[in-house]
């Protein structure tokens, strides 16, 4: 028996607990047998909610092959597999040994639906084990929480639709808002680059256009007259000659 299944042992047999139905305890009280090549299928009729915390229990005894009642001991272990037939989920745990008879809790926090769920029962003993039982209950939503699940799903369907409106509106799906989105202010700073860069040539062309009439209107204000070919005399005039 490993340490973890041993302590729990110990804490069951200390407390002496009862098998009797206590205040809020909800107890599901079986027979299986250890049949001869085959498990036995139990249709338990049991029904478990996801509010019932803490306070379910399965309180299974083992007949042998001949229908008399095994009285289990220390020296048995009980190993459980659960398993949810719509989450497709499972998990194991193991049952402890209570007045000769197996203890199960089931984990009420594992439903999320109504389901079917499949309980199998495993039973070893000096190297020995047998699959002996697969015990069928149904577990369901408590109107707690099932309610909370239909505001979840109401407010998704609110926002398929909403998304839908959207679209149809502006004639783009979300998906090409978001590139639109992404890629707009990368256009705008292109644009602006572009408009500067064409702003800074005119502005360059205006001031070369305003420096050069700038230089002409000096140099026309430097000349007093225009020297005309008869203004110039030739050597011989000079000289007398």
């Amino acid at each position: 028996m490993s340490d973890l299944r041993q302590r729990l042992q110990e804490r069951i047999d200390s407390q002496n607990v009862s098998t009797g139905s206590e205040s809020l305890n909800k107890t599901v009280k079986l027979e299986v047998s250890v049949n001869k090549g085959k498990n036995e299928k139990l249709e338990s009729n049991a029904t478990l909610y996801s509010q019932d915390t803490d306070n379910n229990r399965f309180l299974i005894s083992v007949k042998d092959e001949m229908g008399e009642r095994i009285d289990l001991d220390s020296s048995y272990t009980v190993d459980i597999l659960t398993e949810f037939s719509r989450s497709m989920t499972s998990v194991t745990s193991i049952g402890l040994i209570v007045g000769g008879d197996i203890l199960y809790h089931f984990d009420t926090s594992l439903i999320s639906k109504n389901e079917e769920v499949f309980i199998y029962l495993y039973l070893r003993k000096e190297g020995k084990s047998a699959d002996v039982a697969k015990i069928m209950i149904d577990v369901k939503l408590s109107a707690l929480d099932s309610t909370s699940g239909r505001v979840a799903e109401s407010y998704d369907g609110r926002y398929e639709q909403l998304l839908a409106d959207f679209e149809a509106e502006v004639g783009m799906t979300i998906s090409e808002v978001q590139q639109v989105s992404v890629n707009e202010p990368i256009r705008i700073a292109n644009e602006e680059t572009r408009e500067l860069a064409e702003g800074e040539r005119e502005s360059a062309e205006e001031q070369r256009k305003s420096d050069h009439a700038n230089r002409s209107a000096e140099m026309d204000g430097k000349v007093d007259r225009v020297i005309e070919p008869d203004d110039f005399i030739t050597f011989q005039d000079f000289v007398g000659g």
